[in-house]
């Protein structure tokens, strides 16, 4: 899908800012009948299968400048749209021999991306006189973004890649990033001042889709694999390093950070009160449902090549970013500063693998199979900021934003049958 259109900065005593497009839903993406295919150059992968959501666009920056008054609001980012769904059907190993030499050329991928939030813009508001002085300022918040798409591989093929970078089969759906805020000022300049900014929130991450992964098909292989065909699948391959030989994944995209949030009297005034409120960082997104069956062998050279890798992946939170509040000379003050939360963590998605393989892996780093349910860290809370420069009487009060909280992993059901599981790397583990 295609991206949303950025949207126009505005100006004025009062400035408002409009928000960003919204992305487009990516479609369904259909591979099937694949045959024999070779490729020879760098970053040519060959069978690709991939439906990616469009990204949000970005929020207005808005400026505002006035006398006694102004007024900013910032505008929001546009949405992220969902990727669609990915479908790989092949099945029978006649003829279905995928081969490549370059490097990053991968066999068979499977992938759908959910598009990004759109950041929001920058919010600044000015306002100056010889009287009593406001001057607000809003930010706005990040978009949300699309969620990853089901993606289901069923391909009986052999695959051989001989360059690094070069994984045998890769299938993933992967949320979005949220988009983040701008940055928000406010600044007063009066007899008698009030300055206020609002700090926009970052938005939360798309969700990871459901990955099927059917390689090679029998009777009671698993129950969401088709076993109307009883045969094991081709071997697949990989000779360079950090070239797996099948991954499988799920994973969260992460939340988007609030922005700086600053409020402040910059000159002289009689009496002065400067309030900063900053945003929240946005959730990470939760990393989906996998299921993976694989029969016919698996082998890697080069370093940093897992056999079998499977994962499901929650993202980070979000961070809240600084929030001040201050003056420089005054008769009296007050200083009110109250720092943003960090966003909570994605969990990571529920994972099943049944694997008869035959794996051999040979480089440092290798494992034979790794099965991954992880769940990210938190965000950062906002540090908090005020002061004053000089000052017959001034309070000043700082409330630090919260750390945002961790998430759970999903279980793991992890059953293999095969014959032989043999690493011979460093720091390799079967």
């Amino acid at each position: 899908g295609g991206g949303g259109g950025r949207a126009a900065s505005t100006s004025g005593i009062v400035s408002v800012g409009g928000s960003g497009g919204n992305g487009a839903t990516g479609g369904t993406a259909t591979l099937a009948n694949i045959g024999a295919i070779t490729t020879s150059g760098d970053h040519a992968d060959a069978a690709y299968a991939h439906s990616i959501g469009g990204g949000g666009g970005k929020g207005a920056s808005s400026t505002a400048i006035g006398v006694p008054f102004s007024v900013a609001i910032g505008g929001n980012g546009g949405t992220g749209n969902h990727g669609g769904a990915v479908n790989i059907n092949k099945i029978g190993t006649a003829g279905a021999q995928l081969t490549t030499t370059g490097e990053h050329a991968r066999g068979l991928v499977a992938y759908s991306q959910g598009g990004g939030g759109g950041h929001a813009g920058n919010t600044v508001s000015v306002s100056a006189s010889s009287t009593p002085d406001v001057s607000v300022a809003i930010g706005g918040s990040g978009g949300a973004a699309g969620n990853g798409g089901e993606v289901r591989v069923n391909f009986n093929g052999g695959v051989s890649t001989a360059g690094g970078h070069s994984t045998g089969i890769l299938a993933t759906s992967t949320g979005g990033g949220g988009g983040s805020a701008g940055t928000t000022v406010s600044v007063a300049n009066g007899v008698g001042t009030v300055s206020t900014a609002i700090g926009g929130d970052g938005s939360g991450g798309g969700t990871g889709g459901t990955v099927t992964f059917c390689r090679g098909t029998r009777a009671g292989s698993s129950e969401f694999c088709s076993t109307s065909s009883q045969e094991d699948a081709g071997q697949v391959k990989t000779q360079g390093a950090i070239s797996h030989g099948v991954l499988v994944s799920s994973v969260g995209g992460s939340g988007g950070h609030s922005g700086v949030t600053v409020a402040g009297t910059a000159a002289p005034s009689f009496d002065s009160v400067d309030v900063g409120v900053g945003g929240d960082g946005g959730e990470g997104g939760a990393g989906g449902l996998v299921n993976v069956y694989s029969s016919g062998g698996i082998s890697t050279t080069g370093e940093s090549s897992v056999g079998l890798l499977v994962k499901s992946v929650g993202g980070s939170g979000g961070s809240a970013y600084t929030t001040a509040a201050a003056d420089t000379l005054s008769s009296s003050s007050v200083n009110v500063s109250v720092g943003g939360n960090g966003g909570t963590a994605g969990g990571g998605g529920n994972i099943t693998l049944g694997s008869i393989d035959d794996i051999t892996t040979q480089g440092s780093h290798s494992d034979g199979i790794s099965v991954q349910s992880t769940a990210k860290s938190g965000g950062v809370g906002g540090a908090v900021i005020t002061g004053t420069g000089v000052s017959a009487g001034n309070a000043g009060i700082s409330v630090g934003g919260g750390a945002g909280n961790g998430s759970t992993a999903g279980t793991v059901d992890l059953t293999w049958s095969g014959t032989q599981l043999h690493t011979k790397g460093l720091q390799a583990v079967g």
